[in-house]
C-alpha cells in the first residue's frame, strides 16, 4: 500500500493548515449541535472521510453543506456565536464577497491572498466553505449555472472588466428567470433531488444530483480522530461525483492549491 504521509506528515505546513481548518469546523459543529442544525461533510472532505478517515492527504480545503432551508439560520447563529478568532464571510455581511455560499475564515492565518474574495474582503485566512443545497437536478443546473453564476460573480465585482460587469446586469433577469423555473420544476417534480445552490461555480461534481434520502439522517463517522456527520448513503453520492472514489488518482493529479500559507 502506498505511503501517503509524505503529503501531510506531522510538522509540515500543510498538516498545520489542515488542523487549523479542523479547529474552524469544530467551532461550526458546536453551533450546529446547539441549535439542532443538520450539516454534513461535503465534496473532497466527504471523500477524505470515507477513504482516509480524515483529510485527503494532499487536500487543502474543508467543505460542509446544509440544506437551503437551514442555511441562513446557521449563518445568523455563526455571526453571533463564533469566537473572535473566526469570521463569517458571505455576501449578506460583506458586499465585496462575490459568491453564493459562505466561508468561516481564520483570522490568525494567511492563505490564498491572491484570490478575488480575499483581495476584495481583506480576509485571507484559512477557511471552511459552507455550501447550501437547493432543489435541483444536475443536468438542468449544468445549463443554468454558467450564465447565472457568471452574472452573479461579475455583478459583484469578480473582476474589473467593465463590459463583463455591464453584460451581467443585462443578462441577469433572464438568468434569474431560468434559475427560478429550474427551482420550481425540481421542487414539485423531483422533490428528493438536490444540487449545490446556483452561483457556486460550474464544476462537474457540483452539478451532480444528490437525493435527500441519500443524505439524511446523517451518520457519524471518524474524521481526524473526531466523529463528524456524513450523508447516510455517502457511497451513492461519492459515486455520482467521482465514479470509483476508492481508487487513488495518479500522483500528477494530486494537487495542493495553497502554496503560500502562514499560520500565527
Amino acid at each position: 500500500m502506498e505511503d501517503l504521509s509524505k503529503y501531510n506528515a506531522p510538522g509540515t505546513l500543510l498538516r498545520a493548515a489542515q488542523l487549523r481548518m479542523l479547529d474552524i469546523l469544530i467551532e461550526i459543529d458546536k453551533v450546529c449541535k446547539k441549535h439542532n442544525i443538520t450539516y454534513w461533510l461535503d465534496g473532497g472532505s466527504m471523500l477524505g472521510c470515507a477513504r482516509h478517515q480524515g483529510f485527503i492527504p494532499w487536500d487543502d480545503d474543508l467543505d460542509i453543506a446544509v440544506f437551503e432551508e437551514d442555511y441562513f439560520r446557521l449563518l445568523s447563529y455563526l455571526e453571533k456565536e463564533l469566537s473572535n478568532q473566526f469570521r463569517l464571510l458571505y455576501y449578506g455581511n460583506n458586499r465585496n464577497f462575490p459568491y453564493t455560499f459562505a466561508k468561516v475564515v481564520d483570522t490568525k492565518s494567511d492563505a490564498d491572498q491572491n484570490a478575488v474574495w480575499s483581495r476584495r474582503t481583506g480576509l485571507s485566512g484559512l477557511w471552511v466553505d459552507i455550501f447550501p443545497m437547493t432543489h435541483g437536478i444536475g443536468q438542468i443546473r449544468s445549463y443554468v449555472e454558467p450564465i447565472y453564476g457568471r452574472c452573479i460573480r461579475h455583478m459583484r465585482g469578480f473582476d474589473d472588466n467593465y463590459i463583463s460587469h455591464l453584460l451581467a446586469y443585462v443578462l441577469y433577469p433572464f438568468a434569474l428567470i431560468a434559475k427560478g423555473l429550474s427551482w420550481i420544476t425540481c421542487r414539485f417534480v423531483a422533490k428528493d433531488c438536490y444540487v449545490n445552490t446556483y452561483g457556486t461555480g460550474n464544476l462537474k461534481q457540483q452539478n451532480s444530483t444528490r437525493r435527500r434520502s441519500w443524505t439524511v439522517p446523517t451518520v457519524e463517522m471518524m474524521f481526524e480522530g473526531i466523529m463528524l456527520p456524513m450523508p447516510c448513503n455517502y457511497d451513492a453520492i461519492l459515486t455520482s461525483m467521482y465514479g470509483d472514489w476508492r481508487k487513488l488518482p495518479p500522483p500528477e493529479k494530486r494537487e495542493v492549491h495553497l502554496t503560500d500559507i502562514k499560520i500565527y
